[in-house]
């Protein structure tokens, strides 16, 4: 695998194409935990779907913190709606970002109206 960065993110790529996440030392957005992977987020997809290749939204989480927010734990996201969009602002990301983000908050609003 080689080392790759796209946009401030960094991948690594594997011989087939697909590029994952490396684990990093940025402190994990919700907690500060080192170290952390760059965690989909709002939008996740599996792992090793061709989706891998698209930039989906990433932050920097730890294990415990990802896990949590794969389970949907309500404290974790309500940190994520917060604290997600300033990270991306202050990594550049916000143009490539904010539109999938504010998409995704429409989303979730119309299905919580529907409750």
């Amino acid at each position: 695998m080689r080392e790759v960065s796209v946009k401030g993110m960094h991948y690594s790529e594997r011989q087939d194409g697909l590029a994952i996440p490396y684990q990093g030392v940025e402190r994990c957005l919700v907690c500060g935990r080192i170290p952390t992977d760059d965690a989909h987020w709002p939008i996740a997809r599996g792992t090793h779907t061709q989706a891998e290749r698209i930039l989906l939204p990433v932050v920097p989480l730890c294990r415990v913190c990802h896990t949590k927010q794969h389970d949907g734990n309500p404290e974790i996201i309500r940190t994520l709606m917060h604290k997600a969009p300033r990270y991306w602002r202050e990594e550049g990301l916000w143009d490539v970002y904010g539109p999938r983000f504010e998409k995704w908050l429409d989303k979730r609003a119309y299905l919580e109206a529907m409750r």
